[in-house]
């Protein structure tokens, strides 16, 4: 490059020569002209700004004649080595700053200086960087903290605190102070960024810690007394809180223990010498101290292991008693039994001695032993053999076959239950002659004609010891009778009989039907409908009963009349009641069946409110048959004032009660599914689903809780207070019978099922329970009276020839209260407030006993015996009367004497009612009986018989109602639910007195005098 540049100075000088320019030496710059060819300088050097580091760089462009020579100088003194028009600095740093540059250009014509040009140097721009970075705080809630850095780097440095990553506002400084910190913000970590024109760096985290204000130490849980037994270790253990850090340090009897600095205490192995001995421990930390209070150590001596002193002994009984097996033990503490069988453990047998049921023969070669044990161990004590040896026992007859009504072309039933040693065989016999093949339990006769009316039926019961001929039963068949009914109510239809409809039978139990053919009552009566129901409040079985009203006042008898619903309100006033309509919508036609032998369902009743009643009726389908996928049900609540029209509804099953009594809804069917209706029959929502047979209600509370139904063969139980799918609990077994329930300490429900009794939880929390396996042949029935009282249940256990009265509490203990060596009569149990009075024998002998336990008397003894009340809870009499010689109600007498004994009272004010055999229902409030003429024959005539009431104490006449017209009535009494409730009497029943009786008589109790209703029609 420097040759190039001479030979273009060379150059130039050469062609200014050749046009006569150019003159003397010099510099070019001044007066003088150089000379001709000297060097000239046409650009000088440049002032260079640079950064520190940075090479800086001079050049001269000058003209002359070649060879041209150069010097640079720095402020005046020359660089070795720079000969050329151009001088670099290779790297420059700040003190080169102001350096002035010049450069001396010479060649042998002359030499020229140039100007200087200055160096400036700037210091390199660095990147920030810290020197020192923030640091973790801690400090207490309500405090601030305060967190610095500190930084290097060229020019102005930029500062942004970060707080877990977000950039807090107005945060630029070197620190940054937080606003007052909480517990919430303990765990934040806080940076910062530092930033200038050459980049930007950010610190480490510094983590912020947030103490809770320092809190005296309080002790929540104080260590507990211990007891222990020597050998073995105590452990005591405090709760305390505060902060900070607690300390711990346990002391006993005022001394430190060493090593004892924890929240929990464990002793050394204790001896007897520690017992008494107070623990504390006090609690510590920076603030404060607590001491806690004394916690005593009980050392007891160690017990001693269970030892048998006296061994169980072999046991024979004969069949049918009971074995008791006793043990003696001695051992430390409370000794445990638990006895077995055959090396199982018997339920409930936890005593010293434990005694069996009643045994069979099967129980024989039963090993028993017991297993003793305390807290130090067990033993086991040897097997007692039981030996049990077989008593004959002679059939007897529990139950007698009863009479039987038949239209001719129907079949009859008899049945018989008898006891006595298996197996028993059964031979049924008519006029005396054996009928082949007739061998069982129960006999159904072919179909009948005219001809068997009159036949006598008796069955003759035999075993290995011997055998029995059941009394002779009359068989009476009639012929059929018109096709429309109305039905009555208690016309003293035994409770066994069956009600003969053109459309099919209905049993009588619990119904209590009679039958009444409109077309044989006078000509005044307006003939109902066919299919119509007449319906009379004359039972308190609200949800079975059609001709009862439900109305918990017993206020209203309501029926149907044609296509409308109709209702006498009994206590409107006085004298007869004025039928009035209940609504003017048309209710339809009642189902009627036209199927042989399938019931029609009409009007029934559900539970009610006070002073109304829920009636529901079916409507048959199109087909105009009932029990068709087409029918409906109807359903309208009928009070004093009702005029509601009739409401569609699923068949309502059953009324749900709140804890008032008052309905707060209903479970009804509609095919498989049981809807749950409010108390208005609206708001269907399905509450469970059921099988696609019949279900039977055992149990309905009366206020919220639990329903105990069958469905099919299963029990089932639904909580209607919550409303959760039922339990399915057990299974019914042939034998399936309730025995009742007990409210105390738990509701519990018992059954006999299976050949066992069971209990079952009515709070649905667990399974059917065993409380005791019967033996064979040994049958359990429930006793009519039911609970002795919240607690207990009353059952009858039979076996052989002998029976106990037996009651069973809500822990399922099982207790003998009366032990019969005759068989107790199914369901004739009652009591007085001192003894329980029950018949056997079927009921030729009436007897009692102590509740209490004790043994049986005999009250009264005959073949003409008919007990008509069993006493009362509240009086000690029992009612009964002896029918005439050869069992005729002619002569006829009604007495009363007193539970426990003594000469039995004969009222002569009987003989008003015609000498009758009584129907007797007590009135416990204020203690009278109605008594209640019933005729077995046609031929009985009661014309101008007295109603009477008398005192169930003294048989004295309390009330004369009035003399009735009619040849024989039914007291229906009610007097029971209060003294202003209605007596209703109606007519008896066509078929059993052949009368065209239809007036229906009521009186309101304690009041004189007697109302009639002609004929009972609007």
């Amino acid at each position: 490059m420097q040759s190039l540049r001479h030979s273009l100075a060379l150059g130039l000088v050469v062609a200014l020569a050749a046009c006569g320019g150019g003159g003397g030496g010099g510099d070019g710059g001044g007066s003088n002209p150089p000379p001709s060819g000297a060097p000239s300088i046409i650009g000088q050097p440049a002032n260079v700004a640079v950064t520190a580091g940075q090479p800086a760089n001079f050049s001269v462009n000058v003209t002359g004649t070649a060879p041209i020579t150069y010097s640079w100088a720095r402020n005046g003194v020359a660089i070795a080595g720079a000969n050329a028009a151009t001088y670099t600095l290779a790297t420059t740093a700040v003190a080169d700053s102001g350096a002035q540059f010049s450069v001396s250009v010479s060649n042998a014509q002359g030499s020229v200086t140039s100007t200087p040009a200055t160096l400036t140097v700037s210091a390199a721009i660095v990147a920030p960087s810290f020197t020192s970075q923030p640091v973790n705080a801690t400090v207490t809630a309500g405090q601030t903290a305060t967190f610095s850095a500190a930084a290097t780097g060229s020019g102005t440095l930029a500062y942004q605190w970060l707080r877990n990553g977000t950039a807090i506002a107005g945060a630029t400084a070197a620190s940054y102070t937080t606003p007052a910190l909480s517990l919430a913000d303990s765990g934040a970590v806080y940076t910062v960024s530092v930033s200038n024109s050459a980049g930007t760096a950010t610190s480490a985290g510094a983590l912020l810690t947030v103490n809770p204000v320092p809190v005296a130490p309080t002790i929540t849980t104080q260590p507990a007394a211990q007891s222990v037994t020597a050998g073995q270790s105590a452990v005591f253990t405090v709760v305390a809180a505060g902060d900070p850090t607690l300390t711990y340090q346990w002391r006993r009897d005022g001394s430190n223990i060493a090593g004892a600095t924890g929240a929990t205490y464990t002793t050394p192995t204790t001896t007897l010498a520690d017992n008494g001995a107070n623990f504390t421990v006090e609690v510590r930390n920076a603030v404060g101290m607590v001491t806690s209070n004394n916690a005593t150590l009980t050392v007891n001596p160690a017990p001693v292991a269970p030892s048998i002193s006296t061994q169980p002994l072999p046991v024979s009984v004969l069949s049918g008693a009971t074995a008791t097996f006793s043990v003696a033990a001695t051992g430390s503490g409370t000794l445990a039994y638990q006895w077995r069988r055959n090396g199982v453990a018997i339920v409930g047998a936890n005593a010293a001695s434990y005694t069996t049921g009643a045994l069979a023969v099967a129980d024989s070669g039963a090993q028993f032993s017991v297993v003793v044990s305390n807290s130090a161990g067990s033993v086991t004590s040897n097997t007692a053999l039981l030996t049990v040896t077989l008593v004959t026992v002679d059939p007897l007859i529990v139950m007698a076959p009863q009479a039987q009504l038949a239209f001719v072309g129907q079949r009859a039933s008899f049945s018989v239950t008898a006891s006595g040693t298996g197996p028993l065989a059964y031979q049924w016999r008519r006029n005396g002659t054996p009928i082949v093949g007739a061998t069982s339990m129960a006999y159904i006769t072919p179909v009948t004609t005219l001809a068997d009316n009159g036949a006598n039926f008796d069955v003759v019961v035999s075993n290995s010891v011997g055998s029995i001929t059941s009394p002779a039963v009359l068989l009476t068949v009639q012929a059929p009778v018109a096709a429309n009914y109305w039905l009555r109510g208690d016309a003293g239809v035994a409770q066994t009989a069956t009600l003969n409809f053109a459309n099919g039978a209905r049993q009588a139990s619990p119904y209590n039907l009679t039958l009444v053919d409109p077309a044989n009552v006078p000509a005044t009566v307006v003939a109902e409908a066919g299919g119509s129901w007449l319906l009379l409040a004359s039972s308190s079985d609200a949800r079975a009963n059609p001709q009862n009203s439900g109305d918990s006042s017993e206020r209203f008898v309501v029926y149907a009349r044609g296509t409308r619903l109709w209702r006498l309100d009994l206590l409107a006033g006085s004298g007869t009641p004025t039928p009035a309509q209940v609504s003017n919508a048309s209710l339809g036609d009642l189902c009627a069946s036209a199927t042989p032998g399938v019931v029609s369902e009409g009007y029934f009743a559900d539970i009610a409110d006070a002073g109304s009643s829920v009636m529901q009726y079916r409507v048959p389908g199109t087909d105009a048959q009932c029990g068709t996928a087409d029918d409906r049900f109807v359903a309208i609540r009928v009070n004093a004032a009702s005029t509601a029209a009739p409401v569609d509804v699923p068949r309502l099953l059953v009324a749900l009660t709140d804890s008032t009594g008052a309905i707060s809804g209903y479970l009804a069917r509609d095919g498989n599914n049981i809807l749950r209706l409010n108390a208005s029959f609206g708001a269907a929502s399905t509450a469970f689903t059921v099988g696609a047979g019949e279900i039977t209600l055992l149990r309905t509370p009366s206020g919220p809780g639990t329903i105990i139904f069958r469905d099919g063969n299963t029990l089932r139980a639904y909580n209607t207070a919550s409303g959760t799918a039922p339990v399915n609990f057990g299974t019914a077994a042939v034998d399936f019978q309730q025995l009742g329930e007990v409210s105390s300490p738990a509701a519990t429900a018992f059954y006999v099922n299976g050949g066992r009794i069971l209990s079952y939880r009515l709070d649905n929390s667990g399974p059917l329970v065993d409380l005791l396996t019967l033996a064979a042949g040994q049958a359990a029935w429930p006793a009519t009276r039911g609970n002795i009282n919240a607690q207990q249940v009353l059952f009858v256990l039979a076996s052989g020839g002998t029976s106990r009265i037996a009651a069973v509490d809500g822990a399922g203990t099982i207790t003998n209260l009366v032990n019969e060596s005759a068989v107790v009569d199914e369901r004739s149990v009652g009591a007085t407030p001192t003894r329980f009075v029950y018949t056997v024998d079927g009921g030729s002998t009436l007897r009692s006993a102590p509740r209490v336990g004790g043994t049986p008397l005999t009250l009264a003894s005959s073949p003409q015996l008919r007990v008509v009340n069993f006493g009362s809870w509240a009086y000690e009499s029992v009612w009964f009367d002896l029918r005439g010689p050869g069992g005729t109600l002619p002569g006829s007498a009604l007495r009363v004497l007193d539970s426990d004994g003594g000469n039995p009272r004969q009222f002569a004010d009987t003989t008003t009612v015609g000498g009758a055999l009584f129907n007797g229902y007590t009135d416990t409030s204020v203690g009278r009986i109605i008594a209640q003429p019933i005729g077995s024959t046609a031929a009985a005539s009661y014309s101008g018989a007295t109603l009477l009431s008398l005192d169930a104490v003294t048989g004295a006449t309390r009330v004369t109602y009035g003399t009735l017209a009619v040849a024989a009535y039914n007291v229906v009494d009610f007097s029971r639910q209060g003294p202003d409730r209605p007596a209703l009497v109606s007519a008896q029943s066509l078929q059993s007195l052949g009368v065209n009786a239809t007036d229906l008589y009521y009186v309101r109790v304690g009041t004189p005098g007697l109302v009639r209703l002609t004929n009972f029609v609007p």
